[in-house]
C-alpha cells in the first residue's frame, strides 16, 4: 500500500484522532506527524521522501 503522509494525517484527523503535532519536515529526506489515541498512546507516522 502506498499512502502519502498528508493523506494519513487527513484520514486520522477525520476519524477523531487527537493531534499531537502537524506534519513537519525533519530534514531534507523525512516528514512526520503524530496523534494520540484515546488511551494516551502516541501514534507517529514517518515518511521518507522519494529520491
Amino acid at each position: 500500500m502506498d499512502i502519502k503522509l498528508s493523506q494519513c494525517f487527513v484520514a486520522v484527523d477525520d476519524h477523531g484522532g487527537a493531534l499531537a503535532f502537524h506534519p513537519d519536515v525533519l530534514g531534507p529526506e523525512v516528514r512526520d506527524c503524530a496523534f494520540r489515541d484515546p488511551a494516551g498512546n502516541m501514534l507517529r507516522f514517518v515518511q521518507a521522501r522519494a529520491r
